[in-house]
């Protein structure tokens, strides 16, 4: 993968879209599939994509790390990587409880979690087109 194809841009709405637009338009690279960190990012890129007049998946594959909660809302369906966030929150609030029955405790604990790709319309085309 060429370097130009990983963008690095802040929340703001502006900034995502002016990097969508840089990299969609203005790139000897063009890319075939676009990857949101998360949400609200995906949010945002996916309205830039749709106002620089390319669509999903046709023009362009696209997934977003974590369930847009509205994903109903969207034709195509948004493929996403989903986290188990009930499931996150009572680990949490676990080594919370745990914490304060030992008395703040310093011991340190990794917990990792099964993320789960949910493969929806977005991508289909893309991801048959080009197998990992």
């Amino acid at each position: 993968m060429h370097p130009s194809l990983i963008w690095s841009v802040s929340f703001e709405m502006e900034d995502i879209h002016a990097v969508c637009q840089r990299g969609l338009l203005r790139q000897k690279y063009k890319p075939t599939a676009l990857f949101a960190t998360n949400g609200v990012t995906g949010l945002c890129a996916l309205k830039s994509l749709y106002s620089l007049g390319f669509t999903t998946p046709d023009s362009i594959a696209f997934v977003t790390f974590d369930e847009l909660i509205a994903e109903d809302f969207f034709q195509p369906r948004i493929t996403s990587v989903v986290q188990p966030t009930y499931e996150i929150g009572h680990r949490a609030v676990k080594v919370l409880f745990d914490r304060i029955v030992n008395r703040g405790a310093t011991s340190v604990s990794k917990v990792r979690l099964p993320a789960t790709l949910v493969d929806r319309d977005s991508s289909r085309t893309r991801i048959s087109e080009h197998p990992l």
